[in-house]
């Protein structure tokens, strides 16, 4: 019994740090996906009002300082290939989707699907599915199983 206690206790333990991990790792999304649009948005007015003023910037260049433009003249909005430092950051497009979407709701922590005691594991599940003929395959190839109980797909043949 004692062994079973100190197993369950060691579960139970490791389920509180992992929960706490979750959180730590949505709090600094949270604060990436801040931090990103913030960038983002400071980059656009930095483009927009210093193409407006006609003074060039470090991403145009200079080249027009000195010259005498018309201001009546409307500038476009800046390009994507203006955003240097936005296409810095490989996330920053799903940082905006994810702003515009508003994912407030990944506050709530679902409910986690652990192999516990009594509970059957991811690889046990995937390999009822795949010996049931339930498992989904992305390109349509038909998929085998081997001795081991893996799914390996078949190979083509000049038939099909």
């Amino acid at each position: 019994m004692t062994e079973q206690a100190d197993a369950r206790l060691q579960y139970e333990a490791a389920r509180k740090a992992l929960i706490e991990a979750i959180q730590k790792k949505r709090a600094a999304d949270k604060a990436l996906i801040a931090l990103e649009v913030q960038i983002y948005n400071f980059e656009g007015s930095y483009l927009s009002e210093t193409a407006q003023h006609g003074g060039g910037n470090i991403v145009t260049g200079f080249e027009n300082y000195l010259k005498n433009q018309a201001t009546t003249r409307r500038r476009p909005e800046p390009g994507e290939q203006d955003r240097i430092f936005s296409n810095s950051s490989a996330t920053y497009r799903e940082s905006l989707e994810a702003q515009e979407d508003g994912q407030d709701s990944a506050d709530e922590i679902p409910a986690l699907k652990v192999a516990g005691p009594g509970m059957a594991s991811r690889s046990t599940t995937r390999k009822r599915r795949a010996t049931l003929g339930m498992r989904d395959t992305a390109s349509g190839d038909e998929v085998e199983l081997s001795k081991s109980g893996r799914p390996h797909k078949k190979a083509r043949t000049g038939d099909e």
